[in-house]
């Protein structure tokens, strides 16, 4: 018996594996690997078991996390894998800064950021208040010549709108 069957109105239905339900097609993931090229669970119920399984085995997700950051250790992957490690417990996330030693307020003027040296290193983490993680990343930024007309500017915003400016002219 299909699964999959047209309504009165020529819309496609499909019967959830998981819940019993019958929704529209547009309910259900598209896969391409599937007969009818949608998986069998719908969205609801996938996102409820994706739900219930970060909240039962939290450890997994962190392991997840720092093997894609060995993979590709970007800033995106390095803050997803400290995030994970919080929500289980394998890192602790200070009141304090690192640096000045500033109290994170109670109900958030400011929170306490993690700031990568490595993102190879996903778990190791200074916590700063935003003025010192800001001060941290300005502190990277070495000026570097232009590659068009050798003047030396530093990265980051003036840089970009430097090279618009050379882009604009030429």
């Amino acid at each position: 018996m299909c699964s999959r069957y047209p309504t009165r109105k020529g819309n496609v239905v499909k019967r959830c594996i998981c819940c019993g339900e019958e929704k529209p097609i547009s309910e259900f993931y598209d896969h391409p690997q599937m007969g009818d090229k949608h998986l069998g669970k719908c969205k609801v119920c996938i996102r409820s078991y994706s739900a219930a399984r970060r909240t039962e085995h939290p450890e997994r997700i962190m392991l997840t996390r720092i093997a894609t950051c060995a993979k590709d250790p970007s800033h995106q992957n390095a803050h997803r894998a400290v995030e994970a490690a919080v929500m289980c417990g394998a890192l602790v996330k200070p009141d304090r800064c690192g640096v000045c030693g500033g109290v994170n307020p109670e109900h958030g003027v400011w929170r306490i950021h993690s700031h990568h040296v490595d993102y190879s290193k996903p778990l190791a983490v200074l916590w700063l208040c935003p003025k010192c993680h800001s001060a941290a990343h300005a502190a990277n930024r070495v000026p570097v010549p232009c590659a068009v007309c050798g003047k030396e500017i530093t990265p980051g915003g003036p840089m970009n709108s430097h090279l618009r400016a050379h882009s604009r002219r030429g």
